[in-house]
């Protein structure tokens, strides 16, 4: 796949990126890397402090391309786009599946992550868990793979292609659009509610158990309107901590930002224990 620098680099980010984390002191991180660096011979005396985690950055996503550097790209270059009456939503538990994006505004969107790191084994049931849940389904995938994808998906799942430029930038393309599913289940949607968000939605006062709640509104609330409240309630769940990272983003280091969509800390706190 890559040549004896790529080969080479891919090795050491592939280090780096299992040494990172964003709440590490910078100076560790520092020392870290210039032991890194030098273990195979390489220069290190651009290496300081202020440019440290950013070195991290950089470096793995041009030579160690993974979910979380394809995830953070996608937000970056293509959801980030069109932000209007929005909820981004990081890694949310869909059945027996977690789906590593999804996007909620007129629709509901899932977005399967495959990465040239991955096999392909879970896709099938990721997918069908997925179709059962949101209106629309993407997979991401390299460019390479595109072939290999096709054949595993069903036609009314769209894909997105990625491929990394030499200077590190990722481009994606939208091979081919979803089509709407076939599959919701609204008892599949339900089940992601919590007991209060099912009392909040559909004003349920005197049930206790979750099932007997759920059987309750499968009986007396058609298929569009749990669809509908099921986008409402995660959209407004989720609401404030994608605004926080779209407001926040370009203070933000692109591995970081699923971090940060979680923890929802000020960046400068984060980033300033570079002096420590």
């Amino acid at each position: 796949m890559f040549g004896t620098k790529e080969n080479l680099f891919f090795n050491i980010c592939q280090q780096l990126y299992n040494e990172y984390n964003p709440l590490k002191q910078t100076k560790e991180l520092y020392s870290y890397l210039v032991n890194t660096f030098s273990r195979y011979s390489l220069d290190t005396s651009y290496i300081n402090i202020e440019n440290t985690r950013k070195l991290f950055n950089d470096n793995i996503l041009k030579y160690y391309p993974n979910e979380i550097t394809i995830k953070s790209s996608f937000v970056n270059k293509v959801l980030l786009k069109n932000n209007s009456h929005t909820s981004i939503i990081f890694e949310l538990n869909s059945g027996t599946s977690r789906v590593d994006l999804c996007k909620i505004n007129g629709h509901s969107i899932a977005f399967e992550i495959k990465t040239d790191l991955d096999n392909f084994n879970r896709l099938n049931k990721q997918l069908n868990d997925y179709f059962r849940i949101f209106e629309k389904v993407f997979v991401i995938c390299s460019t390479k793979n595109i072939n290999n994808i096709i054949k595993l998906i069903p036609d009314e799942c769209g894909i997105y292609s990625y491929h990394i430029t030499k200077t590190g930038k990722y481009i994606f393309n939208k091979e081919r659009d979803a089509l709407f599913s076939s599959q919701i289940n609204s008892k599949n949607q339900l089940l992601l509610f919590t007991k209060t968000e099912l009392n909040n939605f559909f004003n349920i006062k005197n049930l206790l158990n979750k099932n007997d709640m759920i059987n309750h509104i499968l009986a007396n609330y058609d298929k569009e309107y749990i669809n509908k409240a099921f986008k409402e309630n995660f959209k407004t769940k989720y609401k404030k901590n994608w605004e926080f990272l779209s407001n926040n983003y370009s203070n933000i280091l692109e591995i970081d930002y699923q971090w940060f969509f979680k923890n929802n800390i000020d960046p400068k706190l984060i980033y300033k224990k570079s002096a420590i």
